[in-house]
Parts: C-alpha cells; structure tokens; sequence
C-alpha cells in the first residue's frame, strides 16, 4: 500500500516474510509495470548513493533475492 498528501516522504507500509508490518517512507518510488520487452534500468540524480542493490523485475526468479 503506498500512500502519499502530495508531501514528501512517501510513506510506504508493508508485511515482511515474518509477518510484521513495517511503516517505511522515501523520497520516491518507481512503479515499473513491465510493458516492455527490453529491460530497462532508469538512472537518477544520487542513486550512486543508494547503497543496496538496483535489480529489473526480470532478473528476480525467486522471492529471496
């Protein structure tokens, strides 16, 4: 569920695999849909600050990666 009042952060609240919810807020998110068949992987201004991974939704095969 992702909400957002046009302020940022957006406030972003999930369940994890151990079943806890979890309130979580960024400054963006990407909805990539998949319409296309070449995958495709957007660059912008301070992602070389982003410390975890950056993957396609192609390249995940299971839930654990």
């Amino acid at each position: 569920m992702i909400l957002n009042n046009s302020n940022l952060p957006w406030i972003v609240k999930i369940k994890t695999i151990n079943g806890q919810n979890e309130t979580l807020k960024f400054h963006f998110v990407v909805v990539a849909t998949g319409l296309f068949t070449t995958s495709y992987i957007p660059t912008f201004r301070g992602q070389k600050k982003f410390s975890g991974p950056i993957v396609h939704a192609c390249d995940i095969k299971r839930k654990e990666k």
